[in-house]
């Protein structure tokens, strides 16, 4: 219990940290996705490790790995939500100014938080792309 208390302490102050330098600037962007989502993502990924070590007695060693690297892939995975959300809408509607930024928020969230809902939403985009492309192939 005292690895997640240590842990939860100083992930937020890095959250707050990065929050508090970037948040409130005119273009908040890394990497062209906005920083409250990649914050969002982060927060994900973070309760997605608290989630994991309150049922958890004793921890392995290659554990404190994943400890670190949880909350920077769901980062990057919220990331990559965002960016499948904005193409749906540009495809949807033609534009890609996305008026409710919270729902975008919460789905960086559920992507940081959650591996296997990033993975089975890439899933989903590249595997219905590779199946109408084999029927493609076959085809022919």
């Amino acid at each position: 219990m005292c690895v997640a208390a240590i842990y939860s302490g100083v992930l937020l102050l890095i959250i707050s940290g990065v929050a508090y330098l970037v948040w409130n600037r005119p273009d908040s962007r890394i990497m062209y996705v906005p920083v409250p989502i990649l914050v969002w993502a982060f927060a994900g990924g973070m309760v997605g490790v608290l989630y994991q070590l309150a049922f958890r007695k004793k921890l392995a060693p290659r554990f404190y790995v994943w400890l670190v690297a949880k909350p920077v892939v769901g980062m990057i995975m919220g990331a990559i939500v965002y960016f499948i959300a904005v193409s749906g809408e540009l495809a949807l509607n033609g534009k890609a100014q996305i008026q409710n930024i919270e729902l975008l928020n919460v789905l960086a969230f559920l992507g940081g938080f959650s591996d296997r809902y990033s993975v089975d939403l890439l899933n989903r985009i590249t595997g219905g792309a590779s199946v109408s492309r084999a029927k493609e192939d076959t085809r022919e």
